[in-house]
């Protein structure tokens, strides 16, 4: 799950509890946070997340390197790219 603003006594554990919908916060202008949480029904099994400051719209490079740096530090791409030639075998 990504959600972006997450108010600030969400921790993962609470983000996972939560229904259909996490309430966000309104952050200050510019400022974006996101979380990005796995998941098992209620139960986290892991969490990252980052903010910063500065961004434009969902187009500034700030806001798409926020995002990248964060959802690679729960999925790294060499894990992946691994992940992907054990699966396709020798």
């Amino acid at each position: 799950m990504v959600v972006f603003n997450p108010r600030p006594n969400d921790d993962n554990r609470t983000i996972c509890r939560m229904e259909k919908q996490t309430p966000m916060t309104a952050n200050n202008p510019g400022q974006v946070s996101v979380a990005i949480v796995f998941c098992d029904g209620n139960n986290l099994k892991s969490g990252t997340g980052g903010r910063i400051g500065g961004v434009k719209d969902q187009c500034d490079p700030k806001f798409i390197s926020l995002v990248r740096q964060v959802a690679r530090s729960i999925i790294p791409p060499s894990g992946l790219l691994r992940q992907r030639q054990r699966d396709n075998g020798p």
